[in-house]
C-alpha cells in the first residue's frame, strides 16, 4: 500500500461513530493492504479482522457490504464489470451487488468461505456484478484508476 493511501485512511477517512458497525481498529485492519487488490481480498480481510469463528455468513456479508460502501462513499473505489462502470448512485450499485451475492447454504456461498481452496472465486465469476476499480492519487495529487 502506498504511504499516501495509508495516510489518507489514517487521517482523513471519517465515518459517523453512530453508524459504524466496526471499531476504527477493525476497519483499519480490513482496509489495510487493499489498494489495487480485488474484492476477494476485501471479503477475506473482513473475516480475519473480526474473529472469523464469530461471524456467520450473513454477518460477514453485511460487514463486507458496509466496507465496500464506505470505500465508495469516500471516493476511493468504484465498481465495474468488463471495463464498464456500474450505473446508478452508490445505493443502487450496492443493492445490485448485495442482491447478486450467493444465498447462504449454497455451494456458491460455501466456496466463498475463507480457508477453502476456492475462497473468493465467486468475485471473478459471471455471477458477480462487478470488480473493484481503485481511485488512487500520488503525492502530487495526480489521480488514476487501478482496475482489478
Amino acid at each position: 500500500m502506498s504511504r499516501h493511501f495509508s495516510h489518507f485512511f489514517a487521517t482523513t477517512f471519517s465515518r459517523s461513530r453512530e453508524d459504524s458497525v466496526l471499531t476504527d481498529s477493525q476497519y483499519s485492519e480490513v482496509i489495510c493492504g487493499l489498494e489495487g487488490r480485488g474484492l476477494d481480498v476485501l471479503w477475506s480481510n473482513v473475516k480475519f479482522a473480526i474473529d472469523k469463528d464469530k461471524l456467520d455468513y450473513q454477518e460477514h456479508l453485511d460487514l463486507f457490504v458496509y466496507c465496500l460502501e464506505s470505500l465508495m462513499r469516500a471516493g476511493r473505489l468504484k465498481l465495474a464489470k468488463n471495463g464498464v462502470f456500474l450505473t446508478g448512485d452508490i445505493n443502487h450499485q450496492i443493492e445490485q451487488f448485495r442482491s447478486a451475492f450467493p444465498s447462504s447454504g449454497t455451494a456458491e456461498a460455501d466456496a466463498l468461505e475463507v480457508g477453502d481452496l476456492g475462497a473468493g472465486i465467486w468475485f471473478f465469476s459471471e455471477s458477480c456484478p462487478a470488480g473493484a476499480v481503485w481511485v488512487l492519487r500520488n503525492d502530487a495529487g495526480v489521480e488514476w484508476l487501478e482496475w482489478t
